[in-house]
């Protein structure tokens, strides 16, 4: 049980939020809760697993309805954020990427936002993190690399299980980085990137070198890291991304980003 003070923000409580305002809507209300519950989980020091508050009890701390509390409770829950429950008080836990890779693909929905500003968002991440990854060597995550990319050897007729081993020996050099923030972010815009990698597997299926040029530019990047060769694996990580861009562009069917063929279905 939550046992600190009572919980006063810089803009003040929900309750007094609540009382300055009549016009004040129960949505507004909830979203108000949940920043407050944000701010007690960090202020608090609790972790994940661990349980905020019962609804009585932060009825009583907020001044609002225990249908304000849950809520937003019920917000934090679709944010990741918690986890809730019948009759048991919500836990934390940690979000993952789906939740932001949600919120990018929409609003890639309703923005003007190219393939080509995409991929220089993956190339940022990817570079670097290929960088520090050879500074760091962590063997671990790098046995997992070398285990995706030789999968990829093994299935190159199978789109599906090469470009998922593909996703795997991208998804490992990002560990390997040892940023976490750098993992995160490349992990929420892989399923923006699924289709991208299709059509990039069309398209060097049908050129000269076919998959084989793919293997050994994946090849090179894992040899620079291991090596560590900071500079070199982000050289042949660029290099690799920079031709992934040539596959789409010799595609016969473009992609559409995920946002872009929801904006597309409502014209």
């Amino acid at each position: 049980m939550w046992v600190g003070a009572t919980l006063v923000q810089r803009r003040g409580s929900v309750g007094e939020l609540s009382q300055a305002s009549t016009t004040v809507s129960k949505s507004n209300l909830s979203d108000q809760v949940a920043d407050q519950l944000v701010r007690m989980i960090i202020e608090s020091g609790l972790q994940p697993g661990h349980a905020i508050p019962t609804e009585a009890e932060l009825t009583e701390r907020f001044g609002v309805s225990r249908l304000i509390v849950r809520e937003g409770i019920r917000i934090l829950t679709a944010r990741e954020i918690l986890v809730s429950s019948q009759g048991r008080a919500a836990t934390v836990r940690l979000p993952g990427s789906k939740v932001i890779s949600q919120v990018l693909e929409f609003r890639l929905a309703f923005e003007d936002v190219t393939l080509n500003e995409l991929l220089r968002v993956r190339e940022s991440l990817e570079v670097d993190a290929v960088f520090q990854a050879a500074i760091r060597q962590d063997l671990e995550a790098l046995a997992e690399a070398e285990l995706a990319l030789s999968t990829m050897s093994r299935h190159k007729k199978d789109v599906d299980t090469f470009i998922s081993s593909d996703l795997e020996f991208h998804q490992a050099l990002a560990r390997a980085s040892g940023n976490r923030v750098s993992e995160l972010m490349l992990d929420s815009i892989q399923d923006l990137l699924l289709e991208l990698r299709r059509e990039s597997y069309r398209g060097r299926k049908a050129s000269p070198g076919g998959l084989g040029l793919v293997l050994s530019a994946h090849q090179r990047i894992l040899d620079a890291v291991v090596a560590g060769d900071a500079g070199g694996a982000a050289a042949e990580m660029r290099n690799h991304l920079h031709d992934t861009l040539s596959d789409l562009s010799k595609s016969a069917a473009k992609p559409a980003l995920p946002g872009q063929r929801l904006s597309e279905a409502k014209r």
